[in-house]
């Protein structure tokens, strides 16, 4: 495996529900994406796909999209995984993590669906390998229900940390 060195960390990163009523909008996730924002920001509200750029749509690592539940969605040909709370040191164990795929094609974190039980919860991390080669951390630091549109819809908060080959 590739050495690699910290790019960012401390990023805050928020995902709420992205519609207002319709099923239509969601948020996409761009863990290669700027801090602040531009063409390829980490965080995108997405109406229409045909909005988008071909790179700006293979750039997306996951979608959450909320209409009666709320879904993380993991992009066609991303490797993302959860990394369970305590485990969060380093890359190397988000690397494995990333490479496992443990969240498989989505994961549900409406409150109902009871996402803890899997082991998203605060401490927990998704991470992911990027389209382009970096390492990516988000640690859940703090998981609110009913703040949106929707009863039990989750509005997640991370800090990011990213890694880049050296």
């Amino acid at each position: 495996m590739a050495d690699y060195e910290e790019e960012n960390s401390g990023i805050p990163l928020t995902i709420r529900s992205a519609h207002d009523g319709s099923c239509v909008p969601y948020l996409a996730v761009d863990f290669d994406g700027s801090p602040s924002g531009g063409e390829f920001p980490i965080t995108r509200r997405v109406g229409d796909e045909d909005d988008l750029t071909t790179a700006q749509l293979e750039a997306i690592d996951m979608r959450y999209v909320t209409c009666a539940d709320g879904f993380l969605k993991v992009a066609d040909g991303a490797s993302v995984g959860l990394l369970r709370k305590g485990e969060e040191d380093g890359w190397r164990k988000c690397a494995a993590a990333a490479s496992g795929a443990s969240i498989g094609g989505s994961l549900e974190i409406t409150d109902d669906a009871r996402p803890a039980d899997v082991g998203f919860e605060v401490g927990a991390s998704l991470c992911a390998v990027t389209a382009e080669g970096r390492i990516a951390r988000a640690t859940i630091t703090n998981i609110v229900y009913n703040a949106g549109y929707g009863d039990s819809l989750a509005t997640v908060e991370f800090e990011l940390a990213t890694w880049k080959r050296k």
